[in-house]
């Protein structure tokens, strides 16, 4: 069996947490724009974002030890799918800008740190559908 290789920033909590909290800031302040621009829908911008907060949620809880947020999208949370799907689009577009700007570190590192959140919600998610799984077979 090949070893799982960790992406730079796996580790880092508080930087993967502070990250997850400026994507979805970023969010918030610049997905208005784009719905009135009709590059987005309300309810597409109002997924991303409730999404996002659960990305925020669940990194600000693992750094402050503290019980994970819910996952039910019916009770304002975010599945680890659909926190998956949104962080894979901040990751595909942090690396474009990063590759467009090859000199600049901090955009490197930005992305990097992007792939390490993607890497954990991917990892998540395999679990997350492997327990849904064993348990349905209990059943």
């Amino acid at each position: 069996m090949p070893a799982v290789v960790r992406p730079r920033y796996a580790e880092e909590s508080g930087t993967l947490a502070d990250l997850a909290a400026h994507l979805l800031a970023e969010r918030i302040a610049k997905y208005p724009a784009i719905v009135a621009r009709a590059k987005m829908t309300q309810a597409e911008a109002d997924t991303a974002i409730r999404a996002m907060r659960g990305v925020a949620d669940l990194w600000r809880a693992i750094v402050d030890h503290a019980p994970a947020p819910t996952g039910c999208p019916c009770c304002g949370g975010a599945s680890p799918r659909e926190q998956r799907d949104t962080i894979a689009t901040a990751a595909a577009r942090t690396a474009q800008i990063a590759a467009a700007a090859p000199g600049d570190k901090d955009k490197a590192d930005y992305a990097a740190a992007t792939a390490a959140l993607l890497w954990h919600a991917e990892h998540r998610l395999a679990a997350h559908l492997h327990c849904r799984g064993t348990h349905a077979q209990a059943a």
